[in-house]
This record gives C-alpha cells, sequence and structure tokens, in this order.
C-alpha cells in the first residue's frame, strides 16, 4: 500500500514523523522495548477494552494483545522517549528526538517493508513539509508541526477518511495483528 501523506517536522529538538496509510504488526514494532505507558490503547469488540494511564511492561503488553480484540487505537510513550500514536486505522505518528526516531525506523525496517527506503530518504530532506502522495503526483505543503497536528485531527479530514474506509475497506487494511 502505498504512502498517501508523509510529514516529516521540527519544532526546537523534536521531531515529528507521520505516516499514512503504513501497515505495521503492533507486536513487531515494539523490538527492543522495555516500558510502555500507556496513555490511551482501545480494543474493538463485543467487551471492547481500553487501558487508559497505565505503565506496563513490554510482558503484560504482549499479555494484553492476547486478548481476542483488535487494537484500534493508541497514544504510548516507548522506554519514556518515543511517543507513537496510531489516530486513524492505518497511520502512525512519532514524536522524539531524531536520533530515537532514526533509530526506532532502523530497529523496526521490516514493519514499515516497502516504506521504509521513502520514509528514510524523507528524514534527510527539508523539515516541516507534508508531502501529499496523489495519482502520481506530489504535494508539497510547508507546515509547522502545531500546524500540521491540528490538520491531521481536523474532523473534516477526519469524515473524509471515513467514508474512504467504509465504502473501500479492502484498500484500507487494519493494522496487521
Amino acid at each position: 500500500m502505498p504512502i498517501t501523506n508523509l510529514y516529516f517536522g521540527a519544532l526546537n529538538s523534536t521531531y515529528f514523523l507521520y505516516i499514512d496509510p503504513i501497515e505495521f504488526n503492533i507486536e513487531r514494532l515494539f523490538n527492543n522495548v522495555k516500558d510502555i505507558q500507556c496513555n490511551s490503547v482501545f480494543f474493538d469488540g463485543l467487551n471492547s477494552k481500553e487501558i487508559v494511564n497505565q505503565n506496563l511492561t513490554m510482558n503484560a503488553f504482549q499479555e494484553m494483545l492476547e486478548v481476542p480484540h483488535t487494537l484500534s487505537e493508541f497514544d504510548m510513550i516507548l522506554d519514556h522517549t518515543i511517543h507513537i500514536q496510531n489516530i486513524w486505522w492505518d497511520d502512525l505518528l512519532i514524536i522524539s528526538d531524531f536520533e530515537s526516531i532514526h533509530s526506532f525506523l532502523n530497529a523496526n525496517k521490516e514493519s514499515f517493508a516497502s516504506s521504509f527506503n521513502l520514509i528514510m530518504d524523507n528524514l534527510n530532506k527539508a523539515t516541516n513539509t507534508l508531502l501529499t502522495y496523489c495519482e502520481g503526483e506530489i504535494t508539497e505543503t510547508p507546515m509547522n508541526p502545531t500546524d500540521f497536528l491540528s490538520y491531521m485531527k481536523n474532523s473534516d479530514r477526519y469524515l473524509d477518511k471515513e467514508i474512504k474506509f467504509l465504502y473501500n475497506q479492502e484498500n484500507f487494511p487494519m493494522a496487521d495483528l
């Protein structure tokens, strides 16, 4: 599945990397992680479960994943350094210092499959730019991280994505659990 939105921005010494869509396996995404601060983790299912403001070891988190529910949305801090969020169905926002993001991507290269090279190439280019890929064309939109976060969580954009998901589910696979 090709990336349609890729953002890399910086605010002081904090970097923001956003990838949409991206397929990943949540269990494999946490190579070498020992501690997970779950700000919010939501599971779908008949008895949907949620974890809010809990600090878990990787083993405890993996036990949670063994419950037969689908992880639908998460906001976590890994080892007190890497903040990751999955706001929509198939996206990933990583917030941290540059070296931690770079190390995280390299440690999880297999999780990002064919998108890895595109992501890494853009880490070395200009920051504070949203790249949008549509029908073979790339649009570059300068945007600071604060504006980008507002744009990303915009309700109109959410509604547009929800409609596309509902009518084209085969094009929007959920995170591979």
